[in-house]
C-alpha cells in the first residue's frame, strides 16, 4: 500500500517525517532531565531558591558552562523575590528582603552573563552533547541507590581535596603531615566516619578523634566546630600532642537539590606562635544522583530518530530525483544500513 503513493509526493512525507524528529529529541531531553532524583526544590522557601540557584549556577560551570543550568539559576533567583515579597516574614523584615533582592539581583547578573559568553557553544546548541559524549561521566552517578550516591559524594569529594596541588607548592595535600582536625557540616551522619577513613587511608594526617580531644582537660564538652575557631582551645590540643600547629578542615554540605550534592572543603592553618595564617586552601565537589536507563532512554529513541532520519531522506531524494527526471534512484536499505555504520563506529569511538 505504501509503495503505491506516487514518487513525486514523496518528499512532502519525507519533511512531514522530518518534522517528528524534533518533538523526539525533546522527550529524550525530557527523559535525561526527569533522571535526577532526590532533594526536589522548595518554593516556598526564598532562602533556599537563592541558595538551589547558586547551586545550579556552579554545577553550570563545572559542566563545561552549560546554558540550560545558568537559566535556571537566573529564573529561580528571580523567583525567589517573587515568593518572598508575599510572605508575612520578609514584608515585616525590610532589611532580609534587601538583602535577598541584592543576592538575587548579582547571580542573575552572572547567570546571564555567563550565558551570553556560553551560548555558541557546542553544549548550549545540542543539550545532549555532553551526555552523549561522555563529558558527564565525572559529575554524574547513575548507578547506585540514593543511599549509596551520598557516600560516594562524601567520598570524592574528600579524595578531591586531598589531591589537591596548593599554589606554589609542588606536593598534593595527600603527602602533607601533621595533626588535623575535621569539622564536617553534613546532612549524612556517616560523614565524619567517612572523612576520617578517607584521610587515615589516603593522606599522611594524624586526625585527632573526638574521644582524644574530649579527655583534654577545659575541653571535655566541647564540639569540634566550637573548637577550631578558639585559639585558647587550640593551645590546649597543640599542647597535648606536643606540637606547635595545627590543621582545621572544614568540610561543608553547601547544598542538595534536584540530585546535586554540593559540597565546599576549606584547611585552615593554625601557628600557636602566630595564629590562624591568612591564607588557606579551598575546593569545591559536585555530583548528580540519577535513575536512568540509557538503553530505553537515550539509546533506543536515538536509533529511532536515525531510521527516521533515513527513511525521510531517501524519501525526499527519490521524490526530488522522479520530479527531475533522473534515472538515479537510492535504495533506503542501503541508506539505513551506512547509518547504522556511522553509528556503531562513532559509539565505538567515544567508548574507546
Amino acid at each position: 500500500m505504501f509503495f503505491s503513493i506516487p514518487v513525486k509526493i514523496y518528499p512532502v512525507i519525507g519533511l512531514l517525517m522530518l518534522a517528528i524528529i524534533p518533538f523526539l529529541f525533546q522527550e529524550i531531553r525530557s527523559d535525561v532531565d526527569g533522571s535526577f532524583r532526590s532533594h526536589q526544590i522548595n518554593y516556598n522557601d526564598p532562602e533556599a531558591m537563592i541558595r538551589n540557584a547558586n547551586t545550579y549556577y556552579w554545577y553550570a560551570r563545572a559542566r563545561k558552562n552549560t546554558l540550560p543550568e545558568f537559566d535556571s539559576a537566573a529564573s529561580l533567583a528571580a523567583k525567589a523575590v517573587l515568593v518572598a515579597e508575599k510572605q508575612p516574614a520578609f514584608i515585616k523584615d525590610t532589611s532580609a528582603l534587601k538583602i535577598l533582592r541584592s543576592k538575587s539581583r548579582e547571580l542573575i547578573e552572572s547567570a546571564e552573563l555567563q550565558a551570553r559568553s556560553c551560548q555558541y557553544n557546542i553544549n548550549s546548541y545540542f543539550p545532549l552533547y555532553m551526555e552523549w559524549m561522555g563529558y558527564d561521566d565525572e559529575l554524574i552517578q547513575q548507578d547506585a541507590s540514593a543511599g549509596e550516591v551520598s557516600e560516594i559524594a562524601v567520598r570524592g569529594a574528600i579524595r578531591k581535596f586531598l589531591a589537591t596541588i596548593p599554589e606554589g607548592q609542588s606536593r598534593s595535600i595527600t603527602s602533607w603531615p601533621g595533626f588535623l582536625l575535621v569539622n564536617v557540616k553534613t546532612s549524612n551522619p556517616l560523614a565524619n566516619e567517612m572523612i576520617l577513613q578517607e584521610i587515615n587511608s589516603l593522606g599522611q594526617f594524624y586526625t585527632i578523634p573526638d574521644h582524644e580531644i574530649a579527655g583534654i582537660e577545659g575541653l571535655e564538652n566541647r564540639e569540634v566546630a566550637d573548637i577550631a575557631r578558639d585559639s585558647v582551645a587550640l593551645l590546649k590540643i597543640a599542647r597535648q600532642y606536643q606540637t606547635g600547629d595545627l590543621s582545621i578542615l572544614d568540610f561543608d554540605e553547601w547544598d542538595r537539590v534536584n540530585g546535586i550534592h554540593y559540597y565546599g572543603m576549606r584547611l585552615s592553618k593554625w601557628s600557636a606562635k602566630t595564629g590562624f595564617q591568612d591564607k588557606n586552601i579551598y575546593t569545591e565537589y559536585i555530583l548528580r544522583d540519577r535513575v536512568f536507563n540509557q538503553v530505553f532512554s537515550m539509546i533506543l529513541p536515538l536509533l529511532f530518530v536515525f531510521i527516521i532520519l533515513t527513511v525521510s531522506l531517501n524519501l525526499i531524494l527519490n521524490g526530488i530525483a522522479e520530479i527531475f527526471g533522473s534515472a538515479y534512484r537510492i535504495n533506503w536499505y542501503y541508506l539505513t544500513f551506512c547509518f547504522l555504520i556511522g553509528m556503531a563506529v562513532n559509539v565505538i569511538s567515544i567508548s574507546y
